[in-house]
């Protein structure tokens, strides 16, 4: 086939590559955005038939009465503004009082500043249910190492294979009712739920 490719004048032979190169790029452009398509009705078929009927579930389990025995939060901050914090920490509290089910809140820290913010959010304040704060300084750097050396000290302090943690930045606001429509999602299997920044 080269050999009768290198036979045509050169005009043919610039028009066939250029034109195999255009079915070649077409083919794969095909074939990427058929996995789109394939996402997308997934998407569909979960949003408006899978989740509907385990969302039931998941209110009909909360409306029975189940709960978490305790809740464990695992957070990172550093060097994060003092309002920001303060707001966290407000809505998590919040959101805490509202399902009134013991809590350990367990912050990998980075700086002195953000434990003293810490610190002076939770002295005077009362609180209407259990909650448990611990601070757990870093002493290296990096993300990754401050969420390592927290989740540690939390399994040493009694952290129980079913008890649901919850993973949040120094910057994650909940949502009002937010922890009473993930909660039951947990109750009988291990998983995992993610949310992002809008």
């Amino acid at each position: 086939m080269t050999a009768l490719m290198l036979t045509l004048p050169r005009s043919i032979r610039i028009y066939y590559q250029q034109r195999t190169a255009l079915v070649t790029l077409g083919a794969i452009g095909l074939w990427r955005y058929s996995w789109w398509m394939v996402h997308v009705i997934r998407s569909l078929i979960y949003g408006y038939v899978v989740f509907p009927k385990r969302r039931k579930k998941a209110d009909r389990l909360w409306a029975s009465g189940w709960r978490p025995e305790k809740l464990f939060f695992m957070m990172t901050t550093y060097n994060e503004q003092q309002a920001t914090t303060e707001k966290v920490l407000q809505t998590l509290v919040r959101e805490c009082e509202s399902l009134q089910i013991p809590a350990k809140l367990y912050i990998g820290t980075g700086a002195a500043y953000d434990e003293a913010v810490i610190k002076n959010y939770f002295a005077g304040r009362e609180c209407t249910f259990s909650l448990e704060v611990v601070l757990v300084r870093q002493p290296c750097p990096g993300k990754r190492f401050a969420i390592g050396a927290t989740l540690r000290a939390m399994i040493r302090q009694g952290l129980k294979g079913n008890d649901p943690v919850v993973f949040m930045d120094g910057d994650t606001f909940f949502e009002p009712d937010c922890l009473r429509q993930c909660l039951p999602f947990f109750s009988d299997v291990s998983g995992a739920a993610g949310t992002h920044n809008p």
